[in-house]
């Protein structure tokens, strides 16, 4: 009867995970549409990754120590 019940389980995961990619493959698919569509309007800018060296960042006056 146990195994019955994690077998039962196991195949909702399954479904759940099928169904996430699934959803997935239809997200990918709408943003390969809009960057189409930015593109053909002349919207679309293709932006380089930040660089992060040589970033300095500020320290907080509040966590200062005297």
């Amino acid at each position: 009867m146990s195994e019955a019940a994690r077998g039962g389980s196991n195949l909702q995961v399954k479904e759940i995970v099928a169904g996430l990619e699934t959803r997935w493959q239809e997200l990918q698919t709408i943003h390969q549409q809009a960057v189409e569509l930015l593109q053909q309007r002349g919207q679309w800018r293709d932006l380089p990754e930040p660089q992060l060296e040589g970033l300095k960042l500020e320290s907080n006056p509040a966590t200062t120590v005297l």
